[in-house]
C-alpha cells in the first residue's frame, strides 16, 4: 500500500517490506481506553443465564417512517456545546437486526410488526418491498442487494430474518394493506380461542361458553371479523365477580356500543335482559299538528346502570333461565 500523505493519529507503521504494525505509544496516547477494552475482551467469559434477544418488536403508526425502519439522518446533540446540533446517519430497527442476522447465519432472527396496516407501508419499507422476497434474500437463487440512499452502503436481507406482521381484521379499512406487500406475505387468520377460558369458572358457567355464545350472536348480527377476542377475559380468576363485571362494563359493552352504534336492540339480543332494559309499547305524548300523524309505538332499549348480580346476568345471557 503506497501512502502519499499521513494524518494523525499516526498509530500505524509500515516498514520497507510493506509489513504493517501498531505503534503502541501512539495508540495509548490517542486511545487510552483501548487497553482496558482489550483486557475485557481477553478475559470475557460467557454467562449461561444471559438471554440473547434475536428479535425486535415495533408498532406501525401514521408517523412511523423509512428513517425509523431502515436508515435516516437524525439530529445529534453535541455534548461539549449543548447548543450545537449535528446530524448523523443512523440505522433503523430493521437494518440493525438484519446486520446482526447476517453475522449470525446459524440462528434465526425475527421482527414483529404490530398494526402493520396502520402505517404507510410502501413508504416505510422502501426498497425492502423487493428485498424481503424469499428468492431475493442473500444466498438465494435470485439474491439481490441495493445501495441505500443515505449511507450509500450495499444492503441485502439475510435469509434467516423473518418478518411477522399483525393486524385486526375488524379495522382493516383504517389503512388498506399495500398490494405489493400483500403478495410477499402468507396470511394466517387467528380467530378467538374460547377453549383457553374453559378453566375460569363461576357459579353455573365458565367463560368459554360465555365467549362462544356472545361471538355466535355477533357473527350472525354483524360478521365474524368483529367477534370478541379471548384476551379480554384471560386475566380473570375463577369466582372473581368484581373483575367479571369490570370486564363487561369497561370492555365488552363499550365495544358492542361501537359495533352497533345507536342500535341497542342488537346489544340486547347479544347480552340479554341482565345487561339491557327493554321497554315496549312506550307511548310518548306529541303535540297535535294537522296532517302529521303520531309515530307508532317503539321499542326502547337502555343499558342497565347498576348490575346487582353479574353472575345472574350472565346466566340470563346464556339462556339458562329461559322457559
Amino acid at each position: 500500500v503506497n501512502i502519499s500523505q499521513r494524518f494523525p493519529p499516526l498509530v500505524f507503521h509500515k516498514d520497507k517490506k510493506s509489513r504493517w504494525s501498531l505503534v503502541k505509544e501512539e495508540v495509548n496516547e490517542a486511545f487510552p481506553e483501548i487497553e482496558e477494552t482489550l483486557k475485557k475482551l481477553k478475559n470475557f467469559t460467557p454467562s449461561d443465564n444471559k438471554i440473547i434477544k434475536n428479535y425486535e418488536f415495533v408498532t406501525f403508526h401514521q408517523s412511523f417512517s423509512y428513517e425509523d425502519f431502515v436508515e435516516g439522518i437524525k439530529p445529534k446533540l453535541n455534548e461539549e456545546e449543548s447548543t450545537q446540533v449535528s446530524y448523523e446517519i443512523k440505522d433503523g430497527v430493521f437494518k440493525r437486526l438484519a446486520l446482526r442476522a447476517k453475522l449470525d447465519p446459524d440462528n434465526k432472527y425475527a421482527i414483529f410488526i404490530d398494526e402493520i396496516n396502520r402505517g404507510n407501508v410502501s413508504a416505510i419499507f422502501g426498497e425492502l418491498i423487493t428485498l424481503i422476497e424469499k428468492d431475493k434474500r442473500s444466498n438465494e437463487k435470485n439474491s439481490l442487494s441495493v445501495k441505500l440512499p443515505y449511507s450509500k452502503e450495499m444492503f441485502e436481507v439475510p435469509s434467516n430474518l423473518y418478518v411477522f406482521g399483525t393486524m385486526n381484521t375488524a379495522d382493516r379499512s383504517v389503512e388498506a394493506l399495500d398490494t405489493a406487500l400483500r403478495r410477499r406475505f402468507s396470511f394466517k387468520e387467528v380467530m378467538p380461542n374460547p377453549s383457553i377460558l374453559e378453566d375460569i369458572k363461576f357459579d353455573g358457567f365458565n367463560l368459554k361458553e360465555v365467549l362462544e355464545t356472545v361471538n355466535e350472536r355477533i357473527e350472525f348480527l354483524l360478521d365474524r371479523d368483529h367477534t370478541i377476542g379471548h384476551s379480554y377475559f384471560m386475566n380473570l380468576e375463577s369466582d372473581n365477580i368484581d373483575r367479571l363485571e369490570e370486564v363487561f362494563r369497561n370492555k365488552v359493552i363499550p365495544l358492542l356500543q361501537e359495533y352497533f352504534y345507536h342500535d341497542y336492540e342488537k346489544i340486547a339480543l347479544i347480552l340479554g335482559s341482565g345487561f339491557v332494559n327493554v321497554t315496549t309499547n312506550h307511548a310518548i305524548r306529541f303535540p297535535k299538528f294537522e296532517g302529521i300523524m303520531d309515530p307508532e309505538d317503539v321499542t326502547l332499549c337502555e343499558l342497565v346502570t347498576d348490575i346487582n348480580d353479574i353472575q345472574q346476568a350472565v346466566i340470563t345471557l346464556l339462556n339458562r333461565n329461559a322457559d
